[in-house]
């Protein structure tokens, strides 16, 4: 029979075993954190007053929210940072945070439990807060797909996917690493669908492929999987057309405008054909423009911006970047840019010294997340990608989710307190 063996590349060296005492967090890491939520907290302050003013005759009113938040996600940041992860890879762990994302999702859909705003019912309230399911289900997609995929490599190193020729051995392969967990995804994806929410969608998907891609799957899994999957969708696809003016009065009413295709074309339409685009799906596009283009080098001056009085719609959120550069200029841009760029080498750092496939996806999934959702947003922002609402981590408004990504780091911050350089011990692999 043949050998099974790990393709996933290692770093050499010693691993951390349990009962190793933990290192000290990454330090540049965690600089970088820090840099990126004070930049936030003084961006939203700038870019929200005048909201502010008209919402509840205050400037503070959406830092004040906003900041109380971040004082509650740096102290979850700080507690999760201290608890080794390999105590939580445990599969029930992992199968109770996949059935209950899922139960969440599905509850936002509930009349009188839903909030239902500009035309999509994507929040509810807890205790008076709002809170949005899909940012939830982006922090815990990572974690549920590093315990599945920490047991796939147990699996694979044992010889479990081992069968009795090459073919019948592939086949079981592309099953278990890669149709399972993305049939997984898409019972996620159905209820964020019906919301509609689908950025959110975009970005499940984006980051279910990433964490694919580094779990260990052989290259040949991957581009298999990826075709079948091209040409299911095409197949399904055409048949929807075929099939849709009959399935449309059945469906909710909050899937018409997504279903007639009027609205995604619309989307569409802004940022391939703007000169047949009307004028109010043009606004956001156009404001946000003016406001990084007056910006010029150095920028207008921090709170000297005009574009946020009322000229460019959330301002405060999805378009907090064109603000950053009208008041503090393409330097201020670069700046936010590099700090990303930064967050992304040294996140991949700690996965690559993670002792484990369990810390490596946790790591490199999270890490993924932050910088995969900034570049979108700054693609926006700057009309590179399609119109679509997604916010910028650590600068946007949002409380739930700014919450949700100091969580994320805060598993990154354990996994690098646990990784090889940091429990110089051999024996066995402590993540997995």
């Amino acid at each position: 029979m043949k050998q099974p063996r790990n393709d996933r590349p290692r770093a050499a060296g010693p691993l951390p075993v349990p009962g190793a005492r933990p290192g000290p967090v990454d330090a540049l890491f965690a600089v970088v954190v820090l840099a990126l939520v004070c930049f936030g907290l003084v961006m939203l302050l700038s870019a929200s007053m005048s909201e502010g003013l008209s919402r509840d005759d205050s400037p503070l009113y959406f830092f004040g929210k906003q900041f109380v938040f971040t004082l509650i996600g740096a102290a979850v940041c700080f507690l999760v940072s201290l608890v080794n992860p390999r105590l939580y890879n445990r599969a029930w762990i992992g199968l109770l945070a996949y059935v209950g994302t899922f139960g969440i999702l599905c509850l936002v859909l509930v009349p009188h439990i839903g909030a239902v705003s500009g035309g999509a019912r994507r929040w509810f309230s807890l205790g008076g807060i709002q809170v949005q399911p899909s940012e939830i289900a982006k922090v815990l997609l990572v974690f549920c797909l590093a315990v599945y995929y920490s047991r796939i490599e147990r699996l694979r190193a044992s010889g479990g996917l081992e069968r009795a020729t090459p073919f019948r051995t592939f086949r079981a392969a592309l099953w278990v690493e890669f149709f399972l967990p993305f049939f997984c995804l898409l019972f996620w994806l159905v209820p964020i669908a019906m919301e509609p929410h689908m950025s959110g969608m975009v970005i499940l998907t984006l980051v279910f492929a990433a964490v694919v891609c580094v779990s260990g799957a052989r290259p040949r899994i991957l581009l298999a999987g990826l075709a079948i999957l091209v040409v299911v969708a095409l197949v399904l696809g055409l048949l929807l057309v075929a099939m849709l003016p009959s399935l449309l009065p059945y469906l909710p009413e909050s899937l018409q405008k997504y279903t007639n295709l009027t609205y995604i074309a619309g989307r569409f339409s802004v940022f391939f054909h703007p000169e047949q685009a009307s004028d109010d799906l043009l606004w956001q596009t156009k404001q946000a423009l003016q406001a990084i283009g007056a910006g010029g080098l150095t920028g207008v001056g921090l709170g000297l911006g005009r574009q946020k009085f009322g000229y460019l719609p959330m301002s405060y959120n999805d378009y907090i970047f064109a603000i950053i550069g009208e008041e503090l200029g393409m330097l201020g841009a670069i700046l936010v840019l590099a700090l990303f760029l930064v967050l992304l080498f040294r996140g991949a750092v700690i996965a690559r010294k993670a002792g484990g496939t369990f810390g490596y996806v946790l790591a490199a999934g999270y890490t993924t997340l932050l910088v995969v959702q900034a570049l979108l947003n700054i693609g926006v922002a700057t009309n590179s990608i399609p119109p679509t609402g997604i916010s910028l981590p650590f600068f946007s408004y949002g409380g739930s989710s700014n919450l949700m990504f100091l969580a994320a780091v805060g598993v990154i911050l354990a996994v690098s307190r646990t990784s090889r350089t940091n429990a110089m011990l051999p024996g066995k692999d402590g993540f997995r």
